[in-house]
């Protein structure tokens, strides 16, 4: 599993690269509180949405819950 700081870094690295290389974030990525799953990114700028969710291992909320739109929980 991937750390925070490396995503942080993939994301610097694609400034200037075109939207095929936000694929590259795919994975997962360890927070402190819980763990962040991209599962798909779009290659296509016009297409669908990234599919991600997060795990959280402890009772703390990281999320307000106004964050999370219960229409696209499952």
């Amino acid at each position: 599993m991937a750390s925070r700081e490396s995503l942080r870094q993939l994301l610097r690295n694609l400034d200037n690269r075109g939207y095929k290389a936000y694929k590259e974030i795919q994975g997962n990525y360890q927070f402190p509180e819980f763990t962040l799953i991209i599962d798909w990114v779009q290659a296509d700028p016009f297409a669908a949405r990234v599919t991600y969710w997060s795990s959280c291992l402890t009772r703390s909320r990281v999320f307000p819950l106004n964050y999370i739109r219960p229409d696209r929980a499952k």
